[in-house]
């Protein structure tokens, strides 16, 4: 169970890397990426860019959720 569990966690964590380089080049580049996801952890890699776009300009960042 503990091998499929790191498979799962290493997967995840690709998919987070892969959107957060393609949500912060389309945020570099001034448009608005919204993100819609089938789960609460799909969209961490585009909140990890938003964040990161955020920290860079000095700005808070707010996040709606359903």
């Amino acid at each position: 169970m503990q091998n499929i569990t790191k498979k799962v966690d290493g997967h995840c964590a690709e998919v987070d890397t892969w959107l957060m380089r393609n949500v912060y080049k389309y945020l570099k580049k001034g448009k608005m990426v919204v993100t819609i996801g089938g789960d609460h952890g799909s969209i961490k890699g585009a909140i990890m860019a938003h964040a990161e776009i955020a920290k860079g300009k000095n700005e808070n960042l707010s996040l709606l959720h359903f």
